[in-house]
């Protein structure tokens, strides 16, 4: 039933190949062929004709079947529902209605084809075992204890009695054919409805599909600019760094040249303090000399009017006058090594 649904849903039948036309196409296609073979499912369960005799003998898609479905059981003697829904379970029963004292039951069967199959399953077990509505009447005098069982029909519905009123007040007549013409017509109308849905989710997908395309063409858009910027990015990025390598290699030459001026600065003050150092030193030893030739001369002076004075007291006495030779001798000797040491520093100036 719902196999375009599901071939649309597997991927089978492609968005581009469900429109409107092509799919209601298909739609009829596919409904028709499972129709119709629920119609050849249908026409096997129908039961064979009745002999020729039977003023019930018809075509069976036009023969009339109490709807919703109802099974007969004639000689039940057994008024426990339960009992009948468990003896035909297999057949799915609805419910049981007991009638006539238990000996005559009544049982529902679904409205639809599968409750149509299941009653005549339930009516073809009674005619293979020989206990048919035929049976029934060839035997209804003296029936014996079989149970007997059949699928409702007109005749019953417009028999006289408990099963006649209860078919006549729960439902009607219906003909195999005009089920199957409602399920069909049903199922159009389910088509038709997953048609419509189909097309507007292909509408939708459409307006997605374009929507999708022009975000996509956006994001190709973005992307693309995003690129662009970071290439330029990339470039400056580049030029920035050979440019600060750049500079690094001239501020690192500036350092080193900066450091030579620094060392060659150092050296020449280092070489200026000690050349002033040297000077001030010549300059102390010059100052020194002159101030020990300063000494010199004066202790020379002293020791001249010293040697004058000894000299005029050594004068008229013999003793004193060896004792004052001597004592001039010795301040000779001195002032001679004094002199010297005048023409030593003389010298070193």
């Amino acid at each position: 039933m719902f196999n375009i649904f599901e071939m649309y849903s597997s991927g089978r039948l492609r968005p581009t190949y469900v429109r409107r036309g092509n799919i209601k196409r298909t739609a009829v296609q596919l409904f028709s062929s499972e129709i119709g073979s629920n119609k050849d499912s249908a026409g096997e369960l129908l039961p064979r004709r009745m002999s020729s005799s039977s003023p019930a003998a018809k075509p069976e898609q036009l023969e009339f079947y109490c709807w919703p479905w109802v099974g007969i059981i004639a000689n039940a003697q057994n008024d426990n529902r339960g009992y009948w829904l468990n003896e035909f379970s297999k057949y799915n029963p609805l419910g049981v209605e007991i009638l006539r004292d238990g000996a005559q039951v009544v049982v529902r069967f679904g409205d639809d084809l599968s409750g149509f199959k299941n009653a005549m399953e339930f009516e073809k077990s009674f005619q293979d075992q020989g206990y048919s509505k035929k049976e029934w009447m060839d035997r209804r005098a003296s029936p014996g204890a079989g149970v007997y069982g059949w699928f409702a029909r007109e005749d019953d519905y417009k028999s006289d009695g408990p099963v006649g009123n209860y078919l006549c007040t729960t439902g009607g007549l219906r003909t195999i054919s005009d089920v199957i013409d409602e399920v069909i017509e049903n199922r159009k109308k389910i088509a038709s409805n997953l048609v419509d849905e189909i097309d507007s989710r292909n509408e939708n997908m459409d307006g997605m599909q374009i929507k999708y395309s022009e975000e996509t063409r956006k994001v190709h858009s973005i992307i693309k600019r995003a690129l662009n910027e970071q290439e330029m990015l990339n470039f400056e990025l580049e030029s920035k760094r050979r440019e600060l390598d750049s500079w690094s290699e001239e501020l690192h030459k500036r350092e080193s040249l900066i450091e030579n001026e620094r060392q060659k600065i150092e050296e020449e003050k280092k070489q200026r303090e000690t050349e002033n150092f040297l000077a001030t030193v010549r300059e102390l030893e010059r100052d020194c000399a002159e101030m020990n030739k300063m000494k010199t001369e004066i202790e020379i002076l002293k020791m001249e009017c010293k040697f004058e004075e000894t000299k005029h007291l050594g004068l008229g006495d013999g003793d004193c006058d060896d004792k004052v030779q001597q004592k001039m001798d010795q301040m000779k000797e001195l002032l001679d090594l004094l002199q010297e040491t005048i023409g030593g520093i003389d010298t070193l100036e």
